[in-house]
């Protein structure tokens, strides 16, 4: 099943086999019971005022792909390590400053998007091997001035510096 919810109705967490959910009602907040829906594969929570997300949300282990961009991220937590099959990750247009390390542990990550954020570094973290599938980093308009050395242990990685980059 597939749901566009403008607010959040409380029958929509009684939707156990419900695989796409997209909600951009001006939430402020998250309502736990929404880490409930075991067979979610897709949340898209973007142009939201989410300023922070629960802990729960790493009970979401069948979710491929999450965006959560335009929303006022400052922190995430670190249970979005526990996301195995996530392979796709947006969380630009936010006001992150530092990402968790445990996002290196996303094995199934094929791209990443923290453009827009206030993020002055990358966490060496991030570029261990065991995350072979990461083939694409967005990280534009950011205070990034260097890569960690790491970045060179990920085999399916494609570096750009920009418009003309390699």
């Amino acid at each position: 099943e597939r749901v566009r919810a403008g607010g959040l109705d409380p029958g929509l967490f009684a939707l156990p086999l419900l695989q796409h959910l997209e909600l951009g009602a001006g939430l402020a907040a998250l309502p736990p019971e929404l880490c409930g829906l075991a067979q979610l594969r897709s949340l898209v929570l973007r142009h939201n005022r989410l300023a922070a997300l629960p802990a729960e949300l790493g009970r979401l282990q069948r979710l491929r792909s999450l965006d959560l961009s335009a929303n006022r991220l400052t922190a995430l937590p670190p249970s979005l390590g526990l996301l195995q099959q996530l392979s796709g990750l947006n969380l630009s247009h936010n006001l992150l400053a530092a990402l968790p390390a445990q996002l290196g542990r996303l094995a199934a990550l094929t791209h990443l998007n923290v453009s827009a954020n206030r993020l002055s570094a990358l966490p060496p973290d991030l570029f261990q091997p065991g995350l072979p599938l990461l083939s694409t980093i967005t990280a534009a308009a950011n205070l990034i001035s260097q890569l960690p050395a790491t970045v060179s242990q990920l085999p399916a990685l494609r570096v750009s510096e920009g418009p003309e980059g390699p």
